[in-house]
């Protein structure tokens, strides 16, 4: 899966172990920094350089800027929270999400196959990872019912955090939608 991102690299670009002591060192710098990095708040073109031209040996943090300022929509007691618990409990476990990725979908074919059948509403970032790198044809063809598929412009992954005023207006409009057909 994340071989579509570094085509011809490894599975997870998170060497066992190296990943962890980089982030478990600092989790509210690190989390500052992921979370500024992947947001519609970061310069255009930082998530296409840090999936197409990874810091070397796991040390993902290298390549993302410390923020002058925190944005807009993340406040220090956020940030704060969020530190706590990763401080708790480390970064291991979000990691192997990514490091099982391919053994996932190869020891569990069926996962994916179900398909969504309630109507459905899909709300991204157009700075998404997974939207810019991604397609949204397979999940369009999975989701027989989904009504709509909106990208918030200048919204990266953070979508209900960054934009939570369009997203509840998205929600809302699709409820009202559903309601009446």
């Amino acid at each position: 899966m994340l071989r579509q991102f570094v085509p011809g690299g490894p599975a997870s670009p998170y060497p066992l172990g190296v990943t962890e002591a980089e982030l478990d060192a600092d989790p509210r710098r690190s989390m500052r920094r992921f979370l500024y990095a992947l947001s519609g708040d970061a310069p255009p073109d930082l998530v296409p350089r840090l999936f197409k031209d990874p810091a070397p040996a796991g040390r993902v943090l290298d390549s993302m800027p410390e923020p002058e300022k925190l944005p807009g929509w993340l406040g220090e007691q956020d940030l704060d929270e969020y530190a706590r618990a990763y401080a708790r409990t480390g970064f291991q476990g979000p990691l192997g999400v990514y490091r099982n990725q391919d053994r996932d979908w190869h020891e569990h074919p069926e996962i994916g196959t179900a398909g969504v059948r309630q109507p459905a509403l899909f709300v991204g970032g157009r700075r998404d990872p997974a939207v810019l790198f991604g397609k949204l044809e397979p999940m369009e063809a999975a989701v027989p019912n989904l009504r709509r598929i909106v990208l918030l412009p200048n919204c990266g992954h953070w979508t209900q955090q960054e934009r939570p005023g369009d997203v509840n207006d998205e929600l809302l409009d699709f409820l009202r939608r559903e309601q009446g057909s």
